[in-house]
Formats: structure tokens, C-alpha cells, sequence
């Protein structure tokens, strides 16, 4: 029988674990035979890790979140339990239900030459979602780099940094971002920079706001954007 598509289902839950390598997996979530929902059944979920690598590991076709990266602690003051010191290489998160990756609470994570596409179902619908739980301590999420990754073809944007405790530090650096529905990067971030990246397709048509949309929250704007380049432009008529 099916997996059932409800809290902690998940289909590879890891927990509290340090030191250790994954490399050159496949988890499909299997979404053509289960029915998606807003739910913890995410294709993989790691909770409370520490100094670990995921290298060619390929994350798709989950009824939740292709990865979500979250604390095992209910003590939110705890971050001694939040993920640290992450490294994700040449990986591959598509096809999910909700965000291609969520990070809730997660410190010194490294993204290098992965691909986040075609995230559709329910909203955010983001390739990457950067959002801790408002309970939680400020700065939950810091010190996130994205290098030579790409965001593509997701019904929400690109890299959604939402204003919840104010994530900081998110380094965005020679990535691509192509045809995303809403736009490129939502930021609502406290500090960050988005350093020669390209940004191709928009249509102001479908798209939230802007191509790279600032928020107005109190601590949003600190956004450095430097040396981007732009193609197939197209703003609503």
C-alpha cells in the first residue's frame, strides 16, 4: 500500500546525527500515486544535524517539501540544536508540493551547484524557502550560501526570504534564476547579497510584484545587488 500522506510520514527522516556523508541517492516522493498536502511528509527531513554533506543526492516528486532542514528541539531559545554546518553538492530538489527546500532553523549552510525547479502545488511554491516559526530565537537562520546554483521554473519565486526572525547573512553568488512564476527572490531578509547572478525570464503579467521583490518590513532592504545581468524581460502591458 501507499505511504500515508500525513505528519511524520516522511520518506528518509535523519535526527541528531553529526559527521556523516550522503552521496549519488534518489528519494522520490512518488506524487503521481499519493494525494500532496500540507503536511511533514516530506521526501527528506533533518532535524538537529551537524557538520554533515549531501553530495549528488536527488530530492523529487514529494507530496510536501523535497527537503526540510529543521530543529528536533521544542526549546526554541536551544540553537545549539538547530542544523549546522551543512554542505549540499551537485543535489537536485524538484517537483515538490509546497517548497523545493525549507530551512526553519539552520546555521552555516552551504549550497554549491544545486538545482532547485519546478516547485508547483501550494503556496509559497518556492525553490528555496528561507522562514523560521515565530516563536523561535532571532537569527534562527544565518549564514546560508548559495553558489553556481539554479532556481528554476517555480509556480512561487525563485528564493523566498521571509522577515520571521530575521534571517541574516544570505549570500546568493553566481547563481541563475529562470522563469519563475512570481519572480526571482522575494527578500524580507535582514542582511544579505546577491552578487553576480543572472535573472532570466519575467513576465510582470503572472508575477507577484518585481522580478527581485524588497519587502517593507522593518528589517528588510539590507540587500546588497551586485553586478547582475537580466534577459527576456517582459513587464505587464
Amino acid at each position: 500500500s501507499r505511504m500515508p500522506v500525513q505528519s511524520d510520514f516522511q520518506c528518509l527522516l535523519i535526527s541528531d546525527c553529526e559527521d556523516f556523508l550522503i552521496s549519488g541517492i534518489t528519494v522520490d516522493g512518488n506524487r503521481r500515486s499519493r494525494v500532496p498536502a500540507e503536511t511533514s511528509a516530506h521526501a527528506m527531513e533533518l532535524r538537529s544535524c551537524r557538520r554533515y554533506v549531501l553530495q549528488r543526492v536527488t530530492l523529487l516528486n514529494s507530496v510536501t517539501d523535497c527537503l526540510y532542514i529543521s530543529s528536533a528541539s521544542k526549546e526554541v531559545a536551544d540553537t545549539s540544536r538547530h542544523n549546522q554546518n551543512a554542505f549540499f553538492i551537485d543535489c537536485r530538489f524538484e517537483n515538490g508540493f509546497r517548497q523545493g527546500v525549507s530551512i526553519i532553523q539552520g546555521r552555516g549552510i552551504r549550497f554549491t551547484r544545486c538545482r532547485f525547479a519546478g516547485t508547483n502545488g501550494a503556496a509559497p511554491a518556492a525553490g528555496c524557502d528561507l522562514e523560521s516559526n515565530e516563536r523561535d530565537v532571532d537569527g534562527a537562520i544565518q549564514n546560508v550560501v548559495f553558489e553556481h546554483c539554479k532556481f528554476e521554473t517555480c509556480a512561487g519565486y525563485g528564493l523566498l526570504v521571509a522577515s520571521a526572525k530575521n534571517p541574516n547573512l544570505i549570500d546568493v553568488k553566481n547563481c541563475e534564476f529562470v522563469n519563475n512564476r512570481k519572480g526571482a527572490v522575494s527578500w524580507n531578509g535582514d542582511r544579505g547579497a546577491l552578487i553576480d547572478c543572472n535573472f532570466e525570464g519575467f513576465d510582470g503579467a503572472t508575477a507577484e510584484r518585481g522580478l527581485i521583490d524588497i519587502g517593507a518590513s522593518s528589517t528588510a532592504g539590507r540587500l546588497a545587488i551586485v553586478r547582475p545581468s537580466f534577459s527576456s524581460i517582459r513587464n505587464q502591458d
